[in-house]
């Protein structure tokens, strides 16, 4: 059995505009369109055979907190 996350990209009204299992392509999604949100949930199986292990997380302040971390230079301490 293999363990797959799965990114939904979705819209203001929560509805599904972009799913895949590629987390490049999930974030350029994202990026792309302005008030959207990343999800990521887990799925486990194989080929068509597979079922949610963990329920869906919406991660787009983490991609944004990442994202200002790497604009923002760091101040030394």
């Amino acid at each position: 059995m293999r363990t797959h996350l799965f990114f939904e990209v979705k819209d203001r009204d929560g509805e599904g505009m972009w799913g895949g299992e590629d987390e490049i392509d999930a974030i350029r999604f994202l990026k792309e369109h302005p008030g959207s949100t990343l999800w990521v949930s887990e799925w486990t199986g194989e080929g068509e055979e597979l079922w949610q292990t963990a329920k869906a997380l919406d991660i787009t302040s983490v991609i944004g907190a990442v994202h200002y971390a790497r604009v923002i230079p760091r101040i030394p301490v």
